[in-house]
This record gives C-alpha cells, structure tokens and sequence, in this order.
C-alpha cells in the first residue's frame, strides 16, 4: 500500500466506544497499511443510544476521531449502520459527521426504512451517503439457492430463493440519491456483468421503483435481516 497510496481511498472503522481503544486500533491500521492516514474513519455499527452515550463520553470514540481529524491521521469522519433508521438519524443530528455507510435496498422500505427515515437526513446535513448490501449477501436475489437451513445463521436462515434480479438490484440503487454504493462480488465475470449495468444505466421512475420494491415482499425478513427484529417472532 506504501508505494500506491495515492491511487485509492482507504476507509475503516472502529468498533470499539472509548477513546483509548479506538486510538489503538486506528495506530494499527495505520502500521498494517503502511501509511500515515487514511481518508474516511467511521463508527461502526452504530445500533442503540447506549452507543451514542458512549460514544459522546469524556472517554468516548468520538473525541478519538476528533483528534485524528486534528491531527491528520484521517481526513474525513463517518459513521456505519444498517440496524435503526433513529438511532443514526440523531448521531447525524448530533455531530458534524462527513459520511454515512447505511444498508438500504430494494426491501428497505417495508420495515424501519432507512430510505424515508434517514435519507432525507444525511440529504439535508450534505454528508457523503454510501449504499450496503444492496442484495444482502446475494439471498435477494433470484438466482440465489438456500442452502439447508442447519448450514445457514439464525438470524440468516430461509428457505426461499430471492425474488429479484441483480439489475434490478443495482437500478434500484443507483436510482436513489447516494453518492456511491458497495457491490459485494464473487468474481471477475460479476465485476464485468456491474460494470455493464451501471453503463447502460439511465435511471428508474417512481413507479418502476416502486415495482421491484413490490417484488421483495416475499423476502423482506431476508432481505433486511440486519434491522432490529424481535428474534422470537
């Protein structure tokens, strides 16, 4: 990385709530990476407003990340969810933050959506929007087989195919107002199938939005298992 620092953009995040254990973990990014900063530190997973109260603390991440700013270890500060639209919207009410990492797909807006509950948010504060699992591990997507249910994760398992495909996916993404989106990918073919679909992309309407939205109804638990679910539902 020390010798084509300048050819990309490095981000990563702290998971940890206290000042001195995030400073440690930026320290050994920093040494892993080869390098004297990094362009984006985000707070990771940020879920309850216990989080926030630990965060905002006397010796909270937050004043990690102020120094590291200060200081030019990082250049931009953001922060990461995909499990409360509230939670995040009030840390976007609280700090100055430069971005946010959110989960929002094309089920999104069927339960604690994202899209109407904190997109506007990070519109109105101006931040860098960043979309994530946009197929959600690919279990949205038609072409996808469940595994047997003993192989898969409690909070992942099903037993059905995903209802959309991978153009659909990435349209509906690209149609909202994000300023980039993280694609996971298996292989080189999927990097050249996207490449394909984000060049002949022109945008949906409300209506072919409101279509593929339709289409995850069946799937929606699936879809957005990363939310605030009551587990014993």
């Amino acid at each position: 990385m020390k010798d084509r620092r300048s050819e990309t953009w490095l981000a990563t995040k702290t998971h940890d709530r206290s000042y001195d254990g995030s400073m440690g973990l930026l320290e050994t990014s920093l040494k892993q990476l080869q390098t004297d900063h990094l362009d984006t530190w985000q707070l990771h997973n940020l879920k309850t407003k216990d989080d926030m109260e630990r965060i905002f603390a006397k010796d909270g991440a937050i004043n990690a990340l102020i120094k590291a700013k200060e200081e030019g270890m990082v250049r931009y500060l953001g922060i990461t969810g995909h499990y409360e639209p509230l939670v995040l919207a009030d840390f976007l009410k609280r700090f100055e933050f430069d971005t946010i990492l959110m989960a929002v797909n094309a089920a999104d807006p069927h339960y604690l959506s994202f899209k109407k509950y904190l997109l506007p948010i990070a519109q109105e504060k101006g931040v860098g929007i960043i979309g994530m699992k946009l197929a959600t591990r690919g279990r949205m997507l038609s072409c996808w087989t469940p595994p047997p249910i003993e192989e898969q994760s409690r909070s992942m398992a099903t037993s059905l195919p995903g209802t959309i495909t991978i153009k659909e996916t990435l349209e509906y993404n690209f149609s909202l107002p994000v300023s980039t989106n993280i694609i996971g990918i298996d292989n080189v073919e999927q990097i050249e199938q996207n490449a394909k679909i984000a060049s002949e992309f022109t945008g949906l309407n409300e209506q072919q939005m409101a279509e593929i939205e339709y289409k995850t109804l069946p799937i929606v638990r699936q879809g957005l298992y990363f939310r605030r679910w009551d587990m014993g539902a």
